[in-house]
């Protein structure tokens, strides 16, 4: 489950992770360069799918990619949460 947070890193932050947990083997990298602006690459590779049929990938696991934005509407205070706005997965296949 992935739950996206409003919040977001100081201005010029780039942060790369990786983790495999099975089926999936995933990677990114996060970059902050403005205030107000986050964006993400994320590649996916699941091991128990198959890209295609065998006949055209032989035994090569299933791959997902996507590309992430989020923007700042509203800073934090006191008396309210930071507000944001994101797309998840634009051109990526949904999975």
């Amino acid at each position: 489950m992935q739950t996206p947070t409003a919040r977001m890193a100081e201005a010029g932050e780039l942060r790369f992770q990786y983790s495999s947990v099975f089926p999936y083997d995933r990677g990114s990298v996060v970059l902050q360069p403005l205030d107000w602006l986050e964006g993400g690459f994320r590649y996916t590779n699941i091991r128990n799918r198959f890209y295609g049929p065998a006949s055209l990938s032989g035994d090569q696991a299933n791959k997902d990619k996507s590309l992430d934005l989020k923007f700042r509407l509203l800073t934090e205070t006191t008396t309210r949460p930071q507000v944001a706005l994101g797309i998840i997965d634009i051109g990526g296949t949904g999975l």
